[in-house]
């Protein structure tokens, strides 16, 4: 009876914890959410909001403390404040606790995507061993996701430039390629050894339960076992959507060190992911990389296609003549006015150009009288983005038109500010939409959208947005053609001239600074378009100033060897030639 009683008790407390769990999870779910974990570097005292500058790789020379900012979006916006206790763990690239700490977090009322940040290192830079951090993150203590950030070896840069030449070169000659294998639930790699040099081949695939990213750090750690040192990262990167990543390494096997490749490919239709390490000695790993290329192709797989190149295009003018753009097959303008707005779609998704509302602010005299007028506060583009944004959709596009608005929710993957002259504001904005259309359809879209806000007066401003969208299931993959688009698209100088006139009226000062600044928007949006361009690409230029050289390298290692080759010579001989301003000299 006794041993009965005390099981039972056990039970019970087991089914108590377990109830416990759940009811805290389902009052976390229904008072926030996490919305991105992201890093940047400081001194023993945080940088103020304003100067965080986030990445995912950090050079070992001049990183000080790695700071890990928590991002929610606040459940309970415009209801109640709610506290919560918020705990990070550091860990080392062996896996080790490196630090912990706690704070409290105050959702105040007012916060609708309040953040949180906390960071661990040395006053001193270059203390950090190379290679991947992992960072977990609790909330009243209970984990609700992690993230990693990897630490850049102090390598020479030169042999690094070399290494990346040598790799995109082959990458261009032969292609990336990709082969079937037998799926596997854990990660067990099969060793083929290179037809010459110490080196090979370690290639696993497995089901995708993380990220690209995640899942080539969980490589690296069971990689170590055919290794004598290594693999240790020493640059790399990872698309947005998570799918690709590619790293690469150094490492010691069997007595000779030697240099490699480490790629993560998720298929996002099967969820399967192939890892591959390929890695050889300094002067063989070229061949050993031309090598796989070919045996992929050999058992079935294929080159990626540049998706752009394999469709016909031709140009398309909108019916008033306002503007033009350059369209593949299948694809079709629907809607367009002689303001420059586009509307065009096709198999690949959507684009929207030149759309733009008047925005008017509380203290306006018919703020509260007009209800087909949005009424919002001036404010910055992201913020525009998320909440005026939906509004001015609903008044001015559905209810206008006798239509139901569909319920849209917003989620800001990540944003970049464009250069764009005060006291206008412009942001690059990957996003995902879910939309809920009045006969209960559901859509789920990801995009990329350029939203500039602008005072036009002291009681408007404007909203101006552009994007390009498709179905999220396949953003990434249908991104190259929707970018084509977006580039292509041209409007005539009357359109600008007639929007600055509509927009600013009789507005002296205002009037004359925004001449100026629309003067300026084709400008601005041809800098972003290259911006992302050498994103894209990862490549920059670095130029010889003696004799106006120019070399071709790995845009993450551009800027510490060119610090590098000055600093070895003494002065200011190399320089960074961005692609807006190489597009300007050639």
């Amino acid at each position: 009876m006794g041993k009965f009683q005390r099981k039972s008790g056990l039970i019970l407390l087991l089914i108590y914890t377990m109830l416990l769990n759940a009811n805290w999870a389902q009052s976390q779910s229904r008072e926030f959410e996490l919305d991105a974990i992201r890093f940047f570097e400081g001194g023993s005292e945080s940088p103020p909001s304003a100067e965080h500058k986030t990445a995912k790789h950090f050079d070992k020379r001049t990183t000080r403390y790695v700071y890990c900012k928590v991002h929610f979006k606040n459940l309970l916006y415009k209801i109640r404040e709610q506290c919560h206790d918020v705990t990070w763990r550091y860990y080392d690239p062996q896996d080790k606790l490196f630090g912990e700490a706690t704070r409290p977090l105050t959702m105040k009322y007012e916060w609708d995507h309040p953040a949180i940040w906390r960071g661990f290192g040395w006053k001193e830079p270059g203390k950090f061993e190379p290679g991947t951090y992992k960072v977990h993150i609790y909330v009243d203590g209970q984990k609700i996701g992690q993230d990693q950030f990897i630490i850049l070896d102090d390598a020479g840069a030169s042999e690094k430039d070399r290494l990346f030449k040598e790799w995109d070169k082959t990458i261009r000659d032969s292609g990336e390629t990709s082969s079937p294998a037998q799926s596997s639930e854990q990660m067990q790699f099969q060793l083929e050894r290179a037809q010459t040099g110490g080196g090979g081949t370690l290639q696993t695939q497995i089901i995708a339960n993380e990220s690209s990213e995640s899942l080539l750090a969980t490589a690296f750690k069971d990689a170590r076992r055919y290794f004598k040192n290594g693999p240790i990262a020493v640059s790399g990167f990872s698309d947005v959507s998570g799918q690709e990543t590619q790293i690469l390494f150094q490492a010691n096997y069997q007595g000779n060190p030697v240099v490699g490749l480490a790629t993560a490919v998720i298929n996002p239709q099967t969820k399967q992911a192939q890892i591959k390490f390929i890695f050889n000695q300094q002067g063989q790993i070229s061949s050993t990389l031309k090598n796989v290329a070919r045996q992929a192709g050999a058992t079935g797989g294929s080159a990626r296609k540049n998706p752009v190149e394999a469709l016909q295009w031709s140009w398309q003018e909108s019916r008033e003549g306002a503007s033009r753009l350059k369209l593949p097959e299948g694809w079709q303008i629907l809607d367009s006015n002689a303001q420059g707005m586009l509307y065009a779609k096709g198999p690949q998704g959507s684009v929207t150009f030149g759309l733009y509302f008047n925005i008017y602010t509380p203290t306006h005299l018919f703020a509260t009288i007009d209800q087909r007028m949005v009424v919002a506060a001036y404010c910055d583009p992201v913020s525009a983005f998320r909440n005026v944004f939906p509004q001015a959709i609903s008044k001015y596009l559905y209810q206008a038109a006798g239509l139901t608005a569909p319920q849209m929710e917003i989620k800001v993957i990540e944003s970049a500010p464009m250069n764009y002259p005060p006291p206008g504001q412009a942001a690059l904005i990957n996003c995902e939409v879910k939309s809920t259309q009045s006969d209960g359809t559901r859509k789920h879209t990801r995009g990329l959208a350029a939203v500039i806000t602008a005072p036009t007066g002291m009681t408007q401003w404007l909203l101006y947005y552009s994007e390009i969208a498709s179905p999220a299931s396949s953003f990434d993959e249908n991104f190259p053609i929707l970018w084509e688009i977006w580039k292509s698209w041209k409007t005539s100088s009357k359109v600008f001239q007639q929007r600055i006139d509509d927009a600013l009226k009789s507005m002296s000062e205002t009037n004359r600074n925004y001449q100026q600044a629309m003067q300026e928007r084709d400008r601005v949006m041809e800098d972003t378009f290259s911006d992302w361009d050498e994103y894209i690409r990862g490549y920059r230029y670095i130029e010889d100033t003696n004799d106006d050289g120019l070399y071709q390298v790995n845009l993450h290692l551009a800027q510490p060897l060119v610090q590098k080759l000055n600093d070895d010579l003494g002065y200011q001989r190399y320089r960074e030639v961005p692609m807006r301003e190489f597009n300007r000299m050639y």
